[in-house]
């Protein structure tokens, strides 16, 4: 079985040129983990997380402890950086090389990478063009949907 039986063509994209905000918006909306970055004629030129938008806001250790405000707790230093990047745009946040695959590549490979370096989702594309991407429950599906039927 290859990727293209399984990978999902519709999916979340957004601008490398969007604000913090509308995708913090986006995924929220609609509920996503990850959203795929495009430039204007629709190359992948990324990906955007939950995770990475936290990472952004998260304080490190010192930050805490160098507060000017003693009394500042960490979540208030986090929700301090969040507005402060609000502003700042998708590619300043986003993985700006991440694993692919292709409609022909083997979905059994595309499962090991999701194991093996902990991915949830993987961008489909074709001459460097997103097309789709290819969730894990894609995977799940396509493995055992049918056998779900006969049951």
């Amino acid at each position: 079985m290859l990727v293209g039986d399984a990978y999902n063509p519709n999916t979340m994209k957004i601008s490398m040129y969007a604000s913090l905000s509308d995708i913090t918006e986006l995924l929220s909306r609609t509920g996503a983990s990850d959203i795929m970055v495009v430039d204007k004629e629709g190359y992948l030129v990324g990906v955007a997380s939950e995770g990475d938008l936290i990472r952004a806001v998260i304080p490190e250790p010192d930050e805490i402890v160098k507060s000017d405000l003693p009394l500042l707790t960490g979540f208030e230093i986090m929700e301090e950086k969040g507005r402060e990047i609000r502003e700042l745009m998708v590619k300043d946040i986003m993985v700006p090389t991440p694993i692919t695959v292709t409609e022909e590549d083997a979905l059994i490979s595309a499962a090991q990478i999701m194991l093996t370096r902990m991915i949830r989702r993987l961008p489909v594309v074709k001459n460097g063009k997103l097309i789709g991407s290819l969730s894990r429950a894609d995977v799940c599906k396509a493995v055992l949907g049918e056998n779900l039927e006969e049951l």
